[in-house]
C-alpha cells in the first residue's frame, strides 16, 4: 500500500469532510479538532486562530496538525482513508 504524502493528505481532508470522521475512534480529540480547524473549513485559519481556539499556541497547533498527519499517513489509517475516497495511487519510486 503506498504512502501518501502530507499535501495529498490536506487535500483528501478538503475534498472529502467524512474522512475524518472515520478516523475519530483512532485519535485524539485534540488531533481531530486541530485538523478540523485547519483543513476541513471554507476558510482556512492560520495556525495561531487555531491555538487560540483551544488554549494553545500556534506553533503547539501547528506540531500536533504536523504528528496527526504523520499518524495518519501509515496503516491501518491510510487504509480507511484510501477506503473512504475510493482512490488508487500509484506507488512512487
Amino acid at each position: 500500500m503506498p504512502k501518501l504524502t502530507t499535501t495529498e493528505l490536506i487535500s483528501l481532508l478538503k475534498l472529502k469532510p467524512t474522512i475524518l470522521d472515520k478516523l475519530s475512534h483512532y485519535l485524539e480529540p485534540v488531533e481531530i479538532h486541530v485538523l478540523c480547524e485547519k483543513y476541513r473549513i471554507s476558510h482556512e485559519k492560520t495556525w495561531k486562530e487555531v491555538g487560540d481556539g483551544i488554549s494553545l499556541t500556534g506553533e503547539r497547533a501547528r506540531q500536533i496538525a504536523k504528528k496527526t498527519l504523520r499518524k495518519i499517513s501509515h496503516a491501518p489509517l491510510r487504509k480507511i482513508i484510501l477506503d473512504e475516497t475510493e482512490l488508487k495511487i500509484s506507488i512512487r519510486n
